[in-house]
């Protein structure tokens, strides 16, 4: 038997800093802010009758890995040619049975990989928390008094910072040389079930409350801001092949309304209740929640 090399081709995620503005613009051309070098790689279990296929990926984040295998002799399938969605760690992707132990077999391989998979239908008036419960100012305004930075907080040093939705943390302030990030700031960024991403910037990489692979809930306290105070977050939507595009953020602010980034934030009382809490959770997390092994 002989393999041929995998050729790997790594997308990367693209993205802008934030710019003056009512909405935050993406540069699909901009480089994805830090990143591993070869983050998946395959490997070939040999079995007495079978050769099992796995993508090991060592980043937390998911990706989406395209192999084919061809010049099959004496196994089965002929021909292989799919998509598999890799989150981290190792994944079994596909097996080539024996068919004649009498005779040779041989096989080529080629395998590529695009960081995220594809975001589901997303729900524009998805309701996310306000992330801090302190009060807070803008960043900045224009002699209109109109919001230019969007998504920008500014309260004080050591504030506690919340997480706005159900997610899973992907990368940690603390976890910035060589590790995968959508930002090129020492940010914390957590992947949600509907592959949409939020990235939370300017936590102190010292007072982070959470680690990468971690379960968060609503409301989950994630980490306190650092000098200056002001929490920027941007919501972001995988494409499948590598690339992010940004989306806006609609935020709680009481019984059926959500509303953007404005002065009426200012007016709302913040508030985690537990149906916005509980909005996501499967029948598992619920019973764990309402046993009190499940908390925010």
């Amino acid at each position: 038997m002989r393999t041929r090399k995998p050729q790997l081709i790594a997308w990367m995620i693209l993205l802008s800093l934030p710019a003056l503005g009512q909405r935050i613009n993406v540069e699909r051309d901009a480089r994805f802010g830090s990143k591993i070098n070869v983050p998946v790689k395959i490997e070939v279990e040999t079995l007495a009758n079978k050769y099992i296929f796995y993508a090991v990926n060592s980043s937390y984040y998911p990706y989406t890995v395209h192999l084919t295998i061809n010049e099959i002799q004496n196994l089965t399938p002929e021909r292989v040619d799919a998509q598999y969605k890799v989150g981290p760690g190792r994944t079994r992707l596909i097996e080539l049975k024996l068919q004649d132990l009498a005779r040779q077999t041989r096989y080529d391989y080629n395998y590529t990989y695009a960081i995220g998979l594809k975001a589901r239908k997303i729900d524009p008036d998805f309701p996310y928390l306000i992330p801090v419960k302190k009060p807070f100012s803008y960043h900045y305004k224009n002699e209109a008094e109109q919001t230019v930075f969007q998504n920008h907080f500014s309260l004080s040093t050591g504030d506690t910072v919340y997480a706005m939705r159900m997610g899973t943390v992907v990368t940690t302030p603390d976890m910035f040389s060589g590790k995968e990030r959508i930002s090129d700031r020492e940010s914390l960024e957590i992947l949600h079930n509907d592959q949409t991403f939020l990235v939370y910037e300017n936590i102190d990489p010292e007072q982070v409350f959470v680690k990468a692979g971690n379960k968060v809930l609503p409301g989950t306290p994630i980490g306190l801001l650092r000098d200056p105070a002001i929490l920027e977050v941007t919501l972001y939507s995988s494409t499948g092949d590598g690339f992010v595009n940004a989306s806006d953020i609609k935020y709680y602010t009481g019984k059926d309304k959500v509303v953007e980034f404005s002065n009426e934030l200012h007016e709302v009382e913040v508030r985690y209740p537990e149906e916005i809490i509980t909005a996501e959770f499967s029948k598992r997390d619920l019973k764990k929640y309402q046993k009190g092994q499940l908390v925010p």
